[in-house]
């Protein structure tokens, strides 16, 4: 056994050695490039093929040198480097099905000068630390690409261990350590890019990005990052990302495009120095929990912006717990938390409760913007999912700056902190009832609350069910509220007023049996309704029996009348009245539906004398209304209101009185006055709207309310006649008191 293989052993020398055919070559040290200006180059090729080293590989010693490891061919050592002394290169290529490199201890790419590393087509690497740019001045590179290729670091992997230090994990390449350290050293740089489908680098505990100096990390195009074996290891401080470790480091992490990072730990942006996180473009990070700013040198900054960007946190979030820290949640992008996760920060063991904390600690900074920062052009918002949003000790503010119109933010806000609207319209619909600090909206922003929305949804339904009722004026006229209970045959033909409504029916009879009925047509105003193009048919059937007492002159007739009426195809107008910061606002929409009512009634009709007639009667039944949906228009404040039917059951109890004036003024006239007492029961509003990403259901209440009527009647000839009158609703809360005007003609058979 060789003690020594030099290859390029003088000044301006070269040297070379090739293993192959099974061939294996054994020695204390393989020096490749062995003194300045020297050039040596080793190849190890095919299965069986072997270079075994008791001591040192080194590739590139005070010379270059390249190593090549093909085909199945396998190179061991002690302690592997490629490159060793400042102002030399090394490259170590390990490529094909079989071929490997293992280091029992440490394997460095570019201890001094310049090294390059490349593991490709199922090669392996394996080692107890791999060091990437070890000293300072030094550059180092190490490619691991294409399915099935591996580098396995069984202790630490160190990208810029003390220079510049880069790891490319591309094409379904794999990387495994211990600990990861991505700028390790106090004015080392690294970079570690991780990128395409089945690309993966596994981390068993700890990864440090920006650990005293300089570091980055970028997963990209379906790539993975895993840190942890699989179980949340947070309570015991282990398999974290640390993101700008200590005072001095910079840090940043980019996932992007597909790239996924998961940590079995915590994410902390910004520990004791400057960390930056940007999830974009469908990237995904999982992790227990997040620091962002985690202690008072520390400052931190993540972004997540853009449809399918999701960060999703199993316990609490932190932006500013000690130090200084901002996230901002953009164009689409997704911050969850949850609850119940347990774990350790800094000696304090916490259980999660679904929330983000801004500014933790006194002294701390800690901002969450949706949207955009203030004093940037606002863009869309993105989600945050969580129980409650928790001001403390610190200074902080949440500042929605985004171009939606219908912005839903569902948290509870708690504590003390500056909350800023400064563009686009937002709902508030968490508690807000432990919020103490302060709100700012600027010109042209909206704000309203969940119970702003609800309220107004309440008194839609509430105008709803008033116009209802209003309505119930045509089916009365259409059905002889205002007429005496008699046995004549009549036409007649007449106009509502304060309804524009146009009316033709009559009744007929025969025996005991009377049929009764009409039809209208035209337009209706209620408060925050409207009604155009309405007809509305009503039919009844009445029956009469005769007096039990048999007395025809003061007869007591009972009577029993089924009935109803419908407007088959209305075109509805609704307004929406809220309130907003700023002030009151209404919103517009127009839809097709359709409205019913049915009744049964028994009564009493007393034939006082000649001149005078009085009835009573009671009735159930019930009344609907169904309307299509919608989406409003105008207003900051935006709903689609679904399709849905407002329904109430009806008790009614009534009467008439009747008086022909003929014997007091000496002219064919008649008064009759009606009036009636409803009580609406099993009210169902049926009502829901949806802004953003919120329902909001609207309620109405079991109403009372009173219905009445005067009509004067003159008989012009012995068949034709003319009527006036008055006509109406009345009832406390939202139902109001509503009065039409009533003329017509008739002709009596």
């Amino acid at each position: 056994m060789a003690t020594y293989i030099n290859l390029g052993a003088s000044s301006g020398g070269t040297g070379n050695l090739t293993i192959n055919s099974g061939g294996t070559v054994t020695d204390t040290n393989g020096l490749i490039g062995w003194v300045g200006n020297s050039t040596g180059t080793a190849t190890v090729t095919g299965t069986g093929s072997a270079w075994v080293n008791s001591g040192d590989m080194r590739v590139g010693n005070s010379g270059n040198g390249t190593l090549d490891i093909l085909n199945g061919g396998k190179v061991t050592d002690n302690t592997g480097y490629i490159v060793t002394s400042a102002g030399t290169t090394g490259t170590a290529i390990v490529d094909g099905s079989g071929s490997s490199w293992s280091s029992a201890g440490s394997l460095t790419v570019a201890f001094a000068g310049t090294g390059t590393l490349v593991v490709r087509n199922e090669g392996t690497v394996s080692d107890a630390n791999g060091f990437v740019g070890s000293q300072a001045g030094s550059v180092g590179t190490a490619t691991v690409t294409s399915s099935g290729s591996s580098w396995t670091n069984n202790g630490g992997l160190y990208v810029g261990a003390g220079g510049t230090g880069t790891v490319n994990i591309e094409n379904g390449g794999n990387v495994q350590a211990n600990n990861g350290y991505v700028g390790n050293s106090s004015g080392s740089s690294g970079s570690v890019m991780v990128t395409g489908a089945g690309s993966n680098w596994n981390s068993v505990a700890n990864v440090f990005v920006g650990f005293h100096g300089t570091g980055s990390l970028t997963v990209s195009s379906d790539a993975l990052v895993t840190v942890g074996s699989g179980n949340p290891l947070a309570s015991t401080g282990q398999a974290d990302i640390n993101d700008g470790t200590y005072a001095g480091s910079i840090g940043t992490i980019a996932i992007q495009s597909g790239g996924r990072l998961t940590t079995y730990g915590r994410m902390h942006i910004g520990e004791f120095g400057a960390g930056t996180l940007d999830v974009t473009d469908g990237g995904i990070v999982n992790s227990v929990g997040g620091y962002i700013g985690d202690l008072s040198t520390g400052g931190g900054t993540a972004i997540v912006s853009g449809m399918g960007s999701i960060w999703n946190n199993s316990g609490d979030l932190n932006i500013g717990y000690s130090g200084t820290g901002t996230l901002t949640i953009s164009d689409g992008g997704t911050v969850t938390t949850g609850s119940g996760q347990t774990y350790t920060n800094n000696g304090v063991t916490t259980t999660s409760t679904s929330t983000v904390y801004i500014a933790y600690a006194s002294g701390s900074t800690g901002t969450l913007n949706i949207g955009s920062p203030a004093g940037s052009a606002a863009v869309a918002p993105g989600t945050l999912e969580a129980n409650t949003v928790a001001f403390g000790a610190g200074t902080g503010t949440l500042v929605f700056n985004h171009t939606s119109k219908d912005y839903v933010f569902s948290p509870a806000i708690t504590g003390n902190g500056l909350v800023e609207f400064l563009a686009g319209s937002t709902v508030l619909t968490g508690n807000l009832s432990q919020f103490f600090g302060t709100t700012y909206v600027a010109p042209g922003a909206n704000l309203s609350s969940g119970t702003q929305q609800t309220s107004s949804l309440n008194g839609m339904a509430g105008d709803t069910q008033a116009a209802m009722v209003a309505s119930r004026a045509v089916g009365n006229e259409l059905l002889g509220f205002e007429r005496p209970v008699t046995a004549q045959n009549y036409v007649f033909a007449s106009s509502m007023f304060g309804s524009a409504e146009g009316m033709v029916g009559g009744q007929a009879s025969k025996g005991a049996v009377t049929l009764l009925g009409g039809l209208a047509y035209g337009h209706q105003d209620f408060t925050n309704m409207t009604e155009d193009d309405a007809p509305t048919v009503a039919a009844a059937m009445r029956y009469t029996f005769d007096d039990p007492f048999g007395d025809e002159d003061k007869a007591l007739r009972p009577y029993a009348e089924l009935g109803g009426w419908v407007t088959p195809d209305d075109r509805y107008g609704f307004t929406r009245d809220y309130s907003t910061y700023s002030g009151q606002q209404s919103s517009t929409g127009n839809t097709r539906g359709m409205q019913w009512a049915d009744y049964a009634r028994a009564g009493l009709r007393w034939d006082i004398d000649n001149d005078n007639q009085a009835t009573a009667y009671g009735e159930v039944g019930q009344q609907r209304l169904r309307y299509a949906g919608y989406t409003e228009t105008g207003g900051p404040f935006l709903a689609t209101i679904d399709g849905g039917v407002m329904r109430y059951d009806i008790m009614r109890f009534g009467g008439s009185y009747t008086h022909n004036l003929g014997r007091d003024l000496y002219a064919p006239l008649s008064v009759t006055l009606s009036g009636a007492a409803a009580h609406a029961f099993d009210t169902h509003a049926g009502m829901v709207a949806s802004i953003g990403s919120a329902s909001f259901a609207g309620n109405a209440s079991n109403q009372t309310w009173g219905e009445f009527g005067a009509t004067l009647n003159a008989a012009l000839t012995q068949h034709i006649t003319a009527t006036l009158g008055i006509t109406g609703t009345t009832g406390a809360g939202p139902l109001g008191t509503s009065v039409h005007g009533i003329a017509g003609v008739g002709y009596v058979f």
